[in-house]
């Protein structure tokens, strides 16, 4: 299915885990979106810092997915396409106290991909999924967000470049 929506150019995004991810990681989605646990089940290790993460994310690109992005419980690591070249980002924003958590992945998820479909810069996509997703953990019930405050949110994401070793690269 991936392979015949990318043939009629549908942007392709995948946020599952397990057997169902390492298959669609085959048909090269645009975009695939696990948490920690679920990106040290497809690469077959756990991540012992952010070295460890950054090196995640640039292995399941090279899985397959065009644009990867771990999610964190202070952002996430990524993998996007700035101008044709793939760039590795880290975005964090400072914790907040959660009321509750579940739902978060899927707000970032959400925010980044309203951003992209607003044509927003990549790194302005990224700093509004982490703003949705940090905003998410402030309200009970999985996901929701109030849009303004996500936006606010928005100026309190770091994000910087990530360089890898030469010889991972």
């Amino acid at each position: 299915m991936i392979r015949d929506l990318e043939r009629v150019d549908v942007l392709t995004v995948v946020d599952t885990d397990g057997e169902p991810l390492r298959q669609a990681m085959r048909a090269e989605p645009d975009v695939v979106s696990p948490n920690v646990l679920e990106a040290e089940e497809l690469v077959g290790h756990e991540f012992t810092g952010d070295q460890d993460r950054s090196l995640a994310v640039a292995e399941i690109a090279a899985l397959g997915a065009r644009e990867a992005i771990m999610t964190l419980s202070d952002g996430c690591f990524a993998q996007v396409l700035i101008d044709g070249q793939s760039r590795l980002k880290r975005a964090r924003i400072a914790p907040r106290e959660p009321v509750a958590r579940s739902g978060s992945g899927d707000a970032f998820l959400a925010g980044y991909l309203a951003a992209r479909y607003e044509g927003r810069a990549p790194d302005q996509c990224l700093r509004f999924g982490v703003a949705c997703g940090a905003e998410s953990t402030a309200r009970l019930g999985a996901g929701l967000i109030d849009a303004r405050e996500a936006r606010r949110l928005m100026g309190d994401v770091e994000l910087t470049d990530i360089e890898l070793p030469a010889e991972v690269s």
